[in-house]
């Protein structure tokens, strides 16, 4: 990275340093072409990315005297400004950066190329929780999987990524509830995957940290989701329990059957034709006497 420059140009506040993403313009671009290239503004005074007014970029023609082609600005984030600007006649050249006030532009000096060295490293990345799937549930584990990317349009090896990142719930504007940690399996880009265990349940909010040098974790801008944590299992249903079921009816019992299977009333129809016969044989025998 080339050197800072020593002082600031004429109407820059003292401090301001700016910064190249990265060299992604392309030497052979066409005229009439479109590229794009990242800035970052950095105030050595307080190390922190400033809120600047004005800036610009113009890309100068390689050959000829085209007039230099002015970029559109877009401030992305604080700090930081992406250009997108036509190659003009001549081809690609000169890039120059600066502050417009007053309709009068002031060059910068281009302190180097990638990121601020003294910018801490969740101020240079994004970090987004990938959607959840299904409910959340008080102290049951669930996956978390986390994408992790350049903040700016900086080299992807120019970031100083940890090998993991940490999640942590807490209740939101409340202190932590919990914390997991999040490694990554492969290279930059590569998701950062863990398991994450929510002890309380309501509404929650689930942020992604990284370890810094010296101590300490810092919450990554941008990376906050809300959850709402429920109980485990079936709820009691609140409608009234059914009345008893009425006892069904039963069947007129039969007879009651001797110990031989024959009814009780056939034994009694029987001694009495039994009983019949006996007295008209009698009365039979009486008169032939």
């Amino acid at each position: 990275m080339a050197a800072a420059s020593p002082s600031p140009a004429p109407g820059v506040p003292d401090g301001l340093q700016v910064w190249l993403d990265s060299d992604s313009i392309t030497p052979d671009a066409p005229p009439g072409g479109i590229l794009q290239v990242g800035y970052t503004f950095w105030d050595t005074r307080v190390g922190d990315f400033p809120n600047v007014e004005g800036p610009y970029v113009k890309l100068h023609p390689a050959k000829g005297k085209a007039a230099p082609s002015e970029a559109i600005i877009d401030q992305d984030f604080p700090g930081h400004v992406l250009a997108t600007v036509t190659v003009p006649e001549g081809g690609p050249g000169k890039l120059e950066v600066g502050l417009r006030a007053n309709g009068k532009d002031t060059p910068l000096t281009i302190a180097g190329t990638g990121p601020p060295p003294a910018a801490p490293p969740q101020d240079l990345i994004t970090a987004t929780i990938e959607p959840l799937v299904g409910d959340t549930v008080v102290d049951r584990a669930f996956p978390l999987k986390v994408d992790v990317n350049s903040r700016g349009q900086w080299d992807q090896s120019a970031l100083p990524l940890p090998d993991e990142v940490i999640a942590v719930a807490r209740h939101p504007g409340g202190p932590g509830l919990s914390t997991g940690d999040l490694r990554r399996a492969g290279d930059f880009g590569t998701p950062y995957t863990g398991k994450l265990t929510i002890p309380e349940t309501g509404d929650v909010e689930i942020a992604i940290q990284v370890p810094v040098a010296g101590g300490g974790n810092y919450e990554v801008p941008g990376s906050v989701i809300t959850r709402t944590v429920i109980e485990g299992g079936r709820k009691a249903s609140a409608a009234p329990a059914s009345a008893s079921a009425a006892p069904v009816p039963t069947s007129p019992q039969p007879a009651a059957a001797s110990s031989g299977g024959i009814p009780t009333i056939a034994w009694v129809l029987g001694i009495g034709v039994v009983v019949v016969v006996l007295v008209l044989v009698g009365r039979r025998v009486l008169a032939d006497l």
